[in-house]
């Protein structure tokens, strides 16, 4: 007979609620990466009022915020109320080395969360439901939402950053003379393989919004 002591000690009833309450979770981490109160925390602690006054944000719900941020390990508070940061909180400082912020930011905008809420309606049917949960196919929308679109490339700059460089190791281009970084957004992949081979030559193919973007940022890079 299975062992239910699990369940009779509320195991598995925390667990499953800690999942079900994921979405806020990654809302509030958003929030954080929003407000930019890792980077207001770098230099010392501050009180939630301080810390509103400094983001233009409002004191009231900031400190809700921040509570709710000693929860998650984000903050720790002393007993003056100042606020210090954690080490994985300063996972979202934009200056960190591997920063996450982008991460954050970008797979929390409407173009990625929205889609979920027909999730159910795609296993059922076998049919992406994207369409139906933006008006149009997500890269349209992102075209359409430019403040997203920046947001959402961000995110994959991030994903890129974390297994570019040792991928740029193993990947053979010496007889290689063109490479072309397809999706490539800013094109992170590809400098890494530069910087491993300065003979290659290469092309970022994306999408046309990404183009002037990408175009300034290659010419101060490169």
């Amino acid at each position: 007979m299975p062992k239910e002591s699990s369940v009779r000690d509320g195991g598995a009833e925390k667990k499953m609620l800690e999942m079900i309450f994921g979405y806020q979770v990654s809302q509030t981490i958003r929030a954080f990466a929003d407000l930019s109160l890792a980077d207001h925390l770098a230099d010392g602690p501050l009180t939630a009022a301080e810390a509103a006054a400094r983001e233009g944000s409002a004191p009231e719900t900031t400190f809700r915020l921040m509570r709710a941020g000693i929860a998650l390990g984000l903050l720790s508070v002393d007993a003056q109320q100042r606020f210090h940061a954690t080490a994985l909180l300063n996972t979202l400082r934009k200056d960190a080395p591997g920063s996450l912020r982008g991460m954050a930011l970008g797979v929390t905008i409407r173009a990625c969360w929205l889609p979920w809420s027909e999730f159910v309606a795609t296993v059922r049917t076998g049919h992406s439901q994207a369409c139906r949960a933006l008006g149009v196919d997500v890269f349209e929308y992102l075209r359409r939402q430019p403040a997203q679109s920046r947001e959402f490339t961000a995110a994959m700059e991030v994903v890129t950053a974390l297994w570019a460089v040792n991928a740029a190791r193993v990947i053979d281009t010496s007889d290689v003379k063109l490479a072309v970084d397809v999706g490539g957004a800013s094109g992170s992949l590809l400098r890494q393989l530069q910087q491993t081979d300065r003979a290659l030559h290469g092309i970022i193919f994306d999408r046309r919004s990404e183009e002037r973007r990408v175009g300034k940022e290659c010419r101060s890079r490169w």
